[in-house]
């Protein structure tokens, strides 16, 4: 499926979406989407309309529990960017093949089991009307990202003290997980297999385990298998949905 040609298609539909119940919640129009990177969802907000609904702009991924919770005031502050028009909220869920680019093993000359990700990383963004991605920065308001534990990750995942809530840093190619940027939100309303996580950035997130963190951050770039290509891996069209 071309991504391109299912964004303009429901842009191109959005004139006879606007008089919809949907339409006064803020939503226009939203498609499934499939990537070399995995599968997702596109939805059509308008700003403004969401702002009046008082709800935030939540997406869901088909076949999934993983989801994006982001507030409103998060869209207007990426349209203060772009100026007016409608924004798109966009959430794909990494394939196993493109997650284990993500997943790196310890130094050879280190002891120890390879790393892992406890979930399918998850990757937001925000578009504008061309459907490029906006840099909106730091959020002002923080978002709420639901994670689904893969199924022979459960036991690792019990370990509340172990795993961790992720993002994943560009500039340095390693999965940060840093209270003040990122951290997982702990109540009866996850559900067992579902990490909750409350984060400023937009991002790709993931579940991790501690160890797998410090193992990461002791690793060279060199022996990172390339950290400048994980980096340049993170920003490819494939996962920002264009291909």
């Amino acid at each position: 499926v071309a991504v391109k040609d299912a964004l303009t298609s429901l842009l191109g539909s959005l004139n006879g979406l606007n008089g919809t119940d949907n339409a006064s919640t803020g939503v226009l129009g939203e498609v499934s989407i499939s990537t070399d990177a995995g599968d997702g969802k596109v939805v059509v907000y308008s700003p403004e309309r969401l702002a009046e609904s008082g709800e935030p702009a939540k997406v869901s991924v088909d076949d999934s529990e993983a989801t994006a919770e982001v507030p409103a005031g998060v869209l207007q502050q990426a349209q203060g960017l772009v100026g007016d028009g409608h924004l798109m909220l966009s959430v794909v869920v990494m394939n196993e093949e493109m997650s284990e680019k993500f997943s790196t093993p310890p130094p050879i000359t280190q002891e120890g089991p390879v790393t892992t990700l406890l979930s399918a990383p998850l990757v937001i963004n925000i578009r504008d009307e061309n459907g490029t991605v906006i840099d909106i920065g730091p959020l002002k308001t923080p978002m709420t990202v639901q994670l689904e534990v893969k199924k022979r990750r459960l036991d690792q995942a019990s370990n509340s003290a172990g795993r961790k809530c992720a993002y994943w840093d560009e500039e340095r190619a390693v999965w940060e997980t840093n209270p003040k940027e990122i951290e997982s939100i702990e109540g009866d309303e996850a559900k067992p297999g579902l990490v909750r996580c409350r984060t400023k950035r937009m991002a790709i997130f993931s579940v991790v385990l501690e160890e797998f963190e410090n193992t990461l951050k002791c690793s060279t770039l060199g022996q990172l298998l390339t950290a400048d290509a994980l980096a340049s891996l993170s920003r490819s069209p494939s996962l920002q949905a264009d291909s």
